[in-house]
Formats: structure tokens, C-alpha cells, sequence
């Protein structure tokens, strides 16, 4: 779901489709502004399922919730940093 940072992280996400010489399917989801990082798959099939304009668009509403998501860090995310830190800390 939406734009790896790289070629190289989508290549490791996929490849956890199929492991042991088993196939497996990956879907990748990606808003319009992403679009451009198809180029960088160019020599990947990819199927490109578009979805209607009425789907994927997005009114000052959709767009203010949005931008809240991306300012929101998930549930837990401070409390498991903080664990995180302080093993770190107590490793050294």
C-alpha cells in the first residue's frame, strides 16, 4: 500500500510473496501522485487496474483527513520508540 522509498525496497516487499520456490501475487496501491514510480519498475509485469475517477477523488474534506493521517503516527509508534531507545541504551 502506496510508494516504497526505492526500487530495491518494492523488489524486497514482493519477494515476500513467495518464498521456497512457491509463486506468489503482490498488489500494489498507489494514489495518481505516486504514478511516476511505475517507471521504475519498467521491466516488472505489472498489470494496471485503473479505478473510476469517481473512486479516486479527493474534495477539501478527503484531502484535510488525509494530511491528519500522515501527521498521526499509529497507535503505540511513541511508546515502542521509546522501548526501542531504552534497550539501546541499557545495550551499550
Amino acid at each position: 500500500m502506496g510508494m516504497p522509498e526505492s526500487r530495491t525496497k518494492y523488489i524486497h516487499r514482493i519477494g515476500r510473496t513467495g518464498r521456497a520456490g512457491k509463486g506468489g501475487d503482490s498488489v500494489l496501491v498507489l494514489a495518481p501522485f505516486e504514478k511516476n514510480f511505475l517507471k521504475q519498475l519498467h521491466d516488472i509485469p505489472i498489470k494496471d487496474h485503473q479505478l473510476p475517477p469517481s473512486e479516486i477523488e479527493m474534495g477539501p474534506t478527503e484531502m484535510r483527513a488525509y494530511r491528519r493521517a500522515l501527521a498521526t503516527p499509529p497507535l503505540g509508534m511513541q511508546e515502542e520508540t521509546v522501548m526501542s531507545a531504552a534497550g539501546y541504551c541499557t545495550s551499550l
